[in-house]
């Protein structure tokens, strides 16, 4: 939702958070406003519409907090990193 808006944050777990990386871009002015702004009609349309939203990297991370034995997750990820890079 914010990523249509010309926001890109990279979710995180453990603890569930948002990673923003700030550049000079970002002190201009009127910006800061502008995120609180995209940031809050983002939550909005998150919460009215979920299903929207139920795939891409958020439901990735979503799915491994839930694994049971997380030592699956080396393996996984290495997984996906050679496929990415295979073909």
């Amino acid at each position: 939702a914010l990523a249509i808006r010309g926001w890109h944050v990279n979710s995180l777990q453990n603890p569930s958070c948002l990673h923003l990386c700030c550049t000079n871009l970002h002190t201009k002015d009127g910006v800061e406003k502008q995120f609180l702004i995209d940031l809050k009609r983002a939550v909005e349309e998150v919460k009215n519409f979920p299903e929207k939203y139920a795939g891409g990297t958020a439901a990735i991370y979503g799915m491994v907090n839930s694994l049971p034995d997380v030592t699956l997750l080396d393996p996984v990820a290495k997984g996906c990193v050679d496929a990415l890079f295979s073909g």
